[in-house]
């Protein structure tokens, strides 16, 4: 396979693609493969060296310059390039690189660089500086399941192939996180035909309790994601939650995942979604 890099940049709704049939072609990117790191070193009092405290992992920075590849196009390029460019646009940065996709949320961290020295003679390059705040790679397209729990029919753990929109009939699956880092989930029950009492969300023995009570047409969101922890009923927040819950993160390799409640969980119909987490791409 001869090695290609596509990237479709999308700012406050406007995209900018580049590939080898696009206006625009990639001169040089950096930024895509490893993180940063932080080490936390505290040096010894009284001997050589020093006792290591851990690890940050920064936002990553990308930087990415292309160029425009017809000189007739460049006065127009130019205008949609700076209309592009807003620099308080929320946007995403997806990479396909030799077959292999990623997606990243991103922000704009400079301002642009316009470069072309003889505008009739030079072709007119752009470099973008972004970051990212949350420096790992996602896949795509989140991967969902839907727990039919009111009429199991399968015993569990199941092991689905990882897909969107799958529907399992129990109350447990078996999910391979094959990323590079633990990964959050997004778990959701609807209630319907009864009540369900202190719903929860479990992983490997650490879980998410709600201490509340479900009826007939009630929604409940438990979040446990990075950034996003939080617990919403009926699209209000309700952190009511057991001393002993731990929003955990689904760890790399096998885990398995349930739900329960103290009473009433047949009564819920539960989906849950998530998407893994890459260092590089």
């Amino acid at each position: 396979m001869i090695p290609y890099i596509d990237i479709m940049l999308t700012l406050g709704g406007k995209t900018l693609t580049v590939t080898h049939t696009t206006k625009w072609r990639l001169v040089a990117i950096s930024g895509i493969e490893a993180v940063d790191i932080q080490p936390y070193i505290e040096d010894y009092a009284s001997r050589d060296g020093g006792w290591y405290g851990g690890a940050h992992v920064p936002p990553r920075y990308i930087t990415l310059t292309v160029e425009c590849k017809p000189r007739k196009d460049t006065e127009e390029a130019r205008r949609e390039m700076i209309a592009f460019l807003n620099p308080r646009a929320e946007g995403a940065l997806i990479i396909t690189r030799s077959g292999v996709t990623r997606k990243i949320d991103v922000r704009m961290a400079a301002g642009a660089s316009f470069n072309q020295p003889n505008i009739r003679q030079n072709r007119l390059a752009v470099t973008i500086q972004l970051v990212a705040p949350d420096p790992y790679w996602k896949d795509v397209q989140e991967t969902e399941f839907q727990f039919l729990v009111r009429e199991p029919l399968l015993n569990f753990p199941f092991s689905p192939v990882s897909t969107a929109g799958l529907v399992v009939n129990t109350d447990a699956i078996t999910i391979n996180n094959p990323g590079d880092v633990p990964a959050g989930i997004v778990c959701e029950l609807v209630c319907t035909g009864g009540s369900t009492v202190n719903p929860s969300v479990n992983c490997n023995g650490k879980f998410v309790k709600a201490l509340l009570t479900l009826t007939d047409g009630d929604d409940l969101v438990i979040d446990t994601r990075a950034g996003h922890k939080s617990i919403l009923k009926n699209g209000a927040r309700a952190n009511v939650f057991s001393a002993d819950s731990e929003f955990f993160q689904i760890p790399v390799g096998e885990s398995s995942v349930s739900v329960g409640a103290d009473s009433g969980i047949s009564y819920c119909n539960t989906s849950l979604r998530y998407s893994f987490g890459y260092l590089g791409v």
